[in-house]
């Protein structure tokens, strides 16, 4: 049986961080539209600022981080290997070399679910090798990496649970 030619390219693109960024957006709009309805009451207003210091601005760090992890970043996922090209140095790592993949996700997410916070709309795969290098692929690249990097074969592959995955 021979292995079907698949090739998968991701990168950053305007569409991925808006696919990203949209429970940001919803969710500013809700805290607008709530204040609204208080009309714009002194002590509601800190209330809600203080909600959205700790819920909402710790995504704006966590989009900018992975925008500058990623920045330039193409990756091809082919069956067997993944190509990581990145500031002119391309990287092959074959599935033979993968020691293990680690999926970094918040566990609002992890079935499909929708996220609760802005912050855990972010989530990163590490790809471990036999030599110890790392490699860092962001939901920017491609926003559903966690299954794109399944096809490349049959590698240990497991779930950090957690709010906010810095990389």
């Amino acid at each position: 049986m021979s292995v079907p030619n698949f090739r998968m390219t991701i990168k950053q693109t305007f569409y991925n961080h808006l696919k990203v960024l949209w429970i940001t957006f919803v969710t500013t709009a809700l805290y607008l539209l709530a204040l609204w309805f208080f009309q714009f009451e002194r002590g509601i207003l800190f209330i809600f600022l203080g909600f959205y210091v700790l819920t909402v601005v710790p995504s704006f760090f966590l989009h900018i981080s992975y925008a500058m992890k990623n920045k330039g970043m193409v990756c091809d996922i082919l069956p067997g290997k993944i190509c990581v090209s990145k500031n002119g140095k391309e990287q092959v790592i074959e599935s033979t070399d993968i020691k293990e993949v680690i999926v970094y996700k918040s566990a609002s997410i992890e079935k499909g679910g929708i996220p609760i916070t802005p912050m855990e709309a972010y989530f990163f795969v590490r790809i471990l090798d036999k030599a110890g290098n790392k490699c860092d692929l962001t939901c920017l690249l491609d926003t559903k990496i966690d299954k794109s990097i399944r096809t490349i074969g049959t590698v240990p592959t497991f779930v950090e649970r957690g709010m906010f995955n810095a990389v």
